[in-house]
């Protein structure tokens, strides 16, 4: 019996460890009495992007969609997202509610086929959410009501609010796919479905299974980390701060581990280091006019904090959007992720937050 046991362990651990698309990710929530921390490691080979101070009562259309009844909203919420391909198509970020949406890397993600429902790309998704929700709760009953239409790349989400509720959200085989509550034992992401890592982790000590913790590159070993360092901390009842959300952080940390961020939900504030500048700088909500009425502001990733730790905003433009959005999409090219991205679509996404309204007077 035990062989059996052994064979078919192998064969399902050489089933998880399929191969993964280039670049990876990990995410969690650290959450304990009033305290909910969410960690983030971006790992790829690109490092530009800005910080973007999304405003509130601004009325959007979703981009380039050809329907004749286009997704349409107004925010209602300001917000802080961390960007690569743009202002209003956020990696991730929080909004003044305390959610918190993270995209992480699934190369075997697919998204419903075309039918009846609105449509918006996979990364408008998440500031469309940022902008309308405040708990998990919602974006979850709101999911099924849109559908995804894949504009770049294949992704799934890590979400968390105020509560400490937390979510992943999937589309398997063109299906919406939701694990939270009792269905999400371990409030943690990497780059595999979650039910994939939930077996693999069954595998190890602690878990039910035999297999040893061990470091590892892949999402399997980094989930198994993430899930082993919040056992520790619920069983030996370890006081969360963002130090120790960066430590967990830095212990699946990659050689391509550009960002790290951590997002306080009950302070509203977000702390983040990048490859390139290892301080850590800090956002504090109430620092920020989230009102349209204001100049739209954002800060360059690369520049040093100045005053301590906090970072310097300036005013948002068109041609600095343009700017980003070439380097990124250079890069992409340089790394064979992409063989050409047409210019006119770049300029559309340059230029598609001019068309976002704001609907308060001066």
């Amino acid at each position: 019996m035990r062989f059996i046991q052994s064979i078919i362990s192998m064969f399902l651990l050489i089933l998880l460890m399929k191969p993964e698309i280039t670049y990876c990710c990990t995410a969690f929530c650290l959450a304990q009495g009033n305290h909910v921390l969410v960690g983030k490691n971006l790992d790829w080979f690109v490092d530009d992007g800005i910080v973007v101070i999304n405003q509130k009562n601004i009325f959007k259309s979703v981009f380039f969609q050809n329907s004749e009844s286009p997704l349409q909203w107004t925010s209602k919420y300001g917000s802080v997202t961390f960007n690569q391909f743009g202002k209003e198509f956020p990696l991730g970020g929080m909004n003044e509610a305390g959610l918190v949406i993270e995209e992480l890397s699934y190369s075997s993600s697919r998204y419903p086929p075309p039918d009846d429902r609105p449509a918006i790309n996979e990364l408008q998704w998440i500031q469309y959410n940022l902008d309308i929700h405040q708990t998990v709760e919602e974006v979850i009953e709101n999911a099924s009501m849109i559908r995804i239409s894949r504009f770049f790349t294949s992704l799934h989400y890590f979400i968390t609010d105020r509560s400490g509720q937390a979510a992943v959200i999937e589309y398997i085989d063109g299906n919406l796919k939701v694990y939270t509550g009792n269905r999400l034992p371990v409030p943690a992401l990497s780059n595999n479905r979650y039910d994939n890592l939930l077996r693999y982790l069954k595998m190890h000590r602690g878990f039910g299974g035999s297999m040893e913790v061990h470091p590892g590159a892949g999402s399997q070993e980094r989930f198994v980390l993430v899930a082993t360092f919040l056992q520790n901390q619920q069983q030996e009842k370890i006081g969360i701060s963002v130090n120790r959300a960066l430590d967990l952080l830095n212990s699946v940390k990659q050689n391509d581990t550009q960002w790290q961020i951590v997002y306080d939900l009950i302070n509203l504030s977000v702390h983040f280091r990048t490859r390139s500048d290892s301080s850590i700088r800090e956002i504090k909500f109430l620092d920020l006019d989230f009102k349209c009425t204001t100049t739209p502001q954002f800060s360059d990733m690369k520049v040093k904090a100045e005053k301590g730790n906090q970072i310097m905003l300036e005013s948002y433009n068109t041609s600095r959007n343009q700017e980003l959005l070439r380097l990124v999409f250079t890069q992409l090219m340089q790394f064979g992720e992409i063989e050409e991205f047409p210019s006119k679509t770049l300029i559309k996404l340059s230029k598609y937050p001019d068309s976002c309204i704001c609907l308060e007077t001066h």
